[in-house]
């Protein structure tokens, strides 16, 4: 009965992931396929990994992100489809996703792991956000009012619904703690896990090698480089990297 138990304690539960971001999002996509390929590495199965995308996503994301997991495009999720215009409302609304409901039921998930979506919390699914940055209390002249408004409603439903919020480094979980007043509970929801992205998903290194020595070559690079991948956005501040 003992052994029962713990094999059923240490079960690898399966994820879903929703890919509910842009496909022109590449930092919140690097972030996303990192993540999964990260879960890969570790020993988490292809067959535990679930990844709910938009009917159009790019071919080349297609293959990237189906190696580590099941890939299954929905209506749900692609921009301005009807089942798209039903889920929406019945977030903004309800805060319920009828599709993540019946995708539970058909393909047995446990976890799931949203960044954008508000759903209500549930004893039948943990639920796992991502909350990238908090540029908006930096840099409020970048952002409109309107987005203002929303994001803080957002963290703060995810505060009261989410079982995990990953947060993107220390020093946004020390904005996060300093601007929004949270529990013990709450407290305990933030785990940090750093952004990074990689430069090798094609799994081909020799590719990888021929591209970076042509790169050095084209720049004038051999004594050495600093890699950043930041988009040209004011408030990333390059002056200051």
């Amino acid at each position: 009965m003992m052994k029962n138990k713990k094999n059923k304690k240490n079960k690898i539960k399966k994820v879903a992931f929703i890919y509910d971001r842009p496909t022109s999002y590449m930092g919140g996509y690097n972030y996303l396929y990192n993540l999964i390929f990260s879960l890969n590495s570790y020993g988490f199965k292809r067959k535990n990994i679930i990844i709910f995308s938009p009917n159009n996503i790019p071919k080349n994301k297609l293959l990237e992100l189906s190696k580590f997991g099941t890939l299954i495009k929905c209506r749900f999720l692609t921009k301005w489809d009807l089942n798209w215009f039903i889920n929406r409302f019945s977030l903004k609304f309800f805060k319920f996703s009828p599709y993540i409901y019946f995708c539970r039921k058909k393909y047995k998930f446990t976890h799931t792991y949203f960044s954008t979506w508000n759903v209500r919390k549930s004893n039948k699914i943990k639920q796992i956000y991502w909350l990238p940055d908090l540029q908006y209390l930096k840099y409020p002249e970048y952002f409109s009012n309107k987005y203002i408004k929303n994001e803080e409603i957002n963290i703060k439903n995810q505060l009261k619904n989410s079982d995990s919020i990953i947060l993107s480094s220390n020093t946004i979980k020390k904005e996060f703690l300093k601007r929004f007043k949270t529990q013990s509970r709450e407290n305990s929801l933030l785990k940090v896990l750093n952004f990074h992205s990689s430069i090798v998903h094609n799994n081909n290194p020799q590719k990888i090698k021929f591209q970076l020595s042509k790169f050095v070559k084209e720049y004038e690079l051999e004594n050495g480089f600093f890699f950043c991948p930041n988009q040209f956005w004011p408030h990333k501040n390059h002056f200051k990297l």
